[in-house]
């Protein structure tokens, strides 16, 4: 296997949704910056800038958020996430996940993480810090091209689905009984652009194109199970640039 590091640590993104009544690597973290993130390396650069904009005018905001009724099921959120990447080193790439249970975390998940829970990844209920309910990703090279809501499981039965992938934690470990694998950094199933600026549009491992040097970030959530009346938020929605 081989050994990777970390060009920047996470860049956080605030997420927030208020739900009204109805493989083995080595990982080293160099630096942690807030907003953009660039290291110059032999063979090549890789950087990153991120933005969030709203979906209705693409103008600037602070935090993705989602208008959502408790049992509305699949639910794109009200703002994207704009990546500006130049990776010309050979393995390097953009990754994204949740870090719920992280030290700081608001609210911090602090349900039971086994082999037969729910993972940890997406958006806690600030209620109970237990309850979790799922996000997911889709990254496209326009703000024209996303795909609806839909549950990136469903296959066949919704053809847009292949865009999407689950969320991922940080420290979620393997749960059979829903097809999660252990969080493994670079992971394609988490890597969003890889080196040569090729976004991730399907959930083969390799199904990578571009060159795409702006890309979007597109994140939706299944509000099926949510309560109405709490409030559902992640503080650790991480978008990390790595090289390998």
């Amino acid at each position: 296997m081989k050994d990777m590091k970390k060009i920047v640590a996470p860049l956080l993104v605030g997420a927030v949704a208020l739900v009204t009544p109805v493989a083995s690597h080595a990982f080293t973290s160099l630096s942690v910056l807030s907003s953009t993130a660039s290291v110059t390396v032999t063979g090549g650069t890789a950087s990153l800038a991120l933005a969030i904009k709203n979906i209705s005018n693409n103008t600037a905001a602070t935090a993705i958020s989602w208008t959502a009724a408790a049992g509305q099921g699949w639910t794109l959120a009200n703002q994207y996430v704009q990546l500006n990447t130049t990776l010309s080193t050979s393995g390097s790439g953009v990754q994204t996940y949740t870090n719920n249970a992280v030290a700081g975390a608001n609210p911090r998940y602090t349900g039971l993480i086994s082999s037969y829970t729910q993972t940890p990844a997406g958006l806690v209920s600030e209620s109970t810090t237990t309850q979790v309910i799922p996000t997911a990703w889709e990254v496209t090279a326009s703000t024209a091209g996303v795909n609806g809501a839909v549950d990136p499981g469903t296959g066949s039965i919704s053809p847009n689905s292949y865009a999407w992938f689950y969320h991922e934690d940080h420290s979620q470990v393997a749960v059979p009984s829903s097809n999660a694998g252990a969080f493994t950094n670079a992971d394609p199933f988490i890597t969003v652009v890889g080196a040569g600026n090729q976004i991730h549009y399907g959930q083969g491992p390799t199904q990578f194109g571009g060159p795409v040097p702006q890309s979007y970030v597109y994140l939706e959530a299944n509000f099926t199970s949510a309560l109405g009346g709490v409030t559902y938020q992640t503080s650790a929605l991480t978008f990390e640039l790595f090289t390998q």
